[in-house]
């Protein structure tokens, strides 16, 4: 399953995404532009990375909890994600 780029734009008052259990392989890059989004969780999917792309600046800034476990992630490589990511609970397993 892909999503579709634009699916969440304009839509500045998301707090919450959960996106479970939908067999997605990736994220699409800038999926989420606006800040606000405090909770995504994408667990039971077939990740093979953390969607550190999939976030702007400004919605990677809001985000507080991000569940990405149960996926096919190997390896995590905690500079990029903190790079991103100011405060955060990563769930991996």
């Amino acid at each position: 399953m892909e999503l579709p780029t634009d699916i969440f734009r304009g839509l500045g008052n998301l707090r919450l995404v959960d996106l479970s259990r939908n067999f997605l392989r990736a994220l699409p890059d800038m999926l989420f532009f606006e800040k606000g989004l405090e909770v995504l969780k994408v667990s039971g999917n077939h990740l093979s990375r953390v969607p550190v792309g999939s976030f702007s600046l400004d919605a990677a800034g809001t985000i507080v909890y991000l569940d990405v476990s149960d996926n096919d992630i190997v390896a995590l490589h905690p500079s990029d994600v903190m790079a991103k990511f100011r405060v955060m609970f990563l769930e991996i397993f």
